[in-house]
């Protein structure tokens, strides 16, 4: 899909969208011609993605609480959020998303000068909007200037997000434990490449995780079962030591201590 324009100028500005390979992103091209005897500059040109993303009507108030300006700056690897104004920072990608659904680009290094971050109202909501500014170019006589920018919009799908190679799966949010998150559910879709089917997909992981953990659910199992033991003996100490909280302290951890008990031990697992 090609878009063409003519400055008064004679200036031709070319848009057009490439559609994505087997494992390569689709594209926005730009083209900026100059069919005159002089060098002429491109100008600061302006990409905007946003604001916000849409949804159906039932999530709209959740989706407003979601949305973001999302970017992963060079170096990093862990997708984050783009705080309102402007950033100079190298970014691999930048974009707007949601829980469910990311629009990014993939700028190539060097090619904008910097990025502006804002919330703009759509209705009677804020959305998140990013504006990549373009860095002004010299364009010889009768010469061209091309900018190619991979973009994104669609479900954010973890492995369909990975084979980009682009990094677009750190828009997904695993929470805290986001290396063990990735890991598991990247043994889960192994194993659904092997058995075909999610249920004994998450039946055997849950049996591999479970194998892993028995040494800390052994130790947790002995751990309750000293305690449930020794209650008795804390009972005995809670009545004798009643008045007092700190002598019943120190009676209850040299209990623990001769027992060899840790009231913690069933924590971990």
């Amino acid at each position: 899909l090609v878009y063409k324009s003519m400055l008064v100028d004679g200036t031709t500005v070319k848009k057009e969208f490439v559609p994505e390979g087997p494992n390569s992103l689709p594209r926005l091209k730009i083209t900026i011609e100059n069919p005159t005897a002089q060098t002429i500059n491109s100008g600061a040109w302006t990409l905007a993605i946003g604001p916000g993303l849409g949804t159906i009507e039932t999530e709209k108030v959740e989706n407003a609480k979601i949305m973001r300006a999302v970017g992963l700056l060079d170096g990093k690897k862990k997708a984050d959020t783009i705080k309102p104004g402007a950033h100079n920072e190298n970014y691999r990608w930048v974009g707007v998303d949601n829980r469910y659904f990311l629009a990014a680009v993939v700028p190539a290094a060097g090619d904008f000068d910097h990025i502006d971050s804002s919330l703009e109202l759509v209705g009677t909501v804020s959305s998140p909007k990013v504006v990549l500014t373009a860095k002004s170019v010299s364009i010889e006589p009768r010469g061209s200037h091309t900018w190619e920018v991979p973009y994104y919009i669609g479900a954010k799908g973890f492995r369909w997000l990975s084979h980009y190679n682009a990094d677009l799966d750190q828009a997904i949010n695993f929470g805290v434990f986001h290396p063990i998150g990735r890991l598991v559910l990247s043994v889960l879709l192994k194993l659904h490449d092997y058995l075909g089917n999610f249920g004994w997909s998450i039946i055997i992981l849950t049996i591999m995780l479970q194998a892993m953990l028995f040494p800390f659910t052994y130790q947790s199992l002995k751990s309750m079962a000293k305690m449930k033991r020794l209650q008795p003996e804390i009972a005995r100490l809670q009545q004798r030591y009643a008045k007092d909280q700190t002598r019943l302290s120190q009676e209850t951890m040299e209990l623990y201590k001769k027992e060899g008990a840790n009231p913690l031990g069933g924590c971990l697992p």
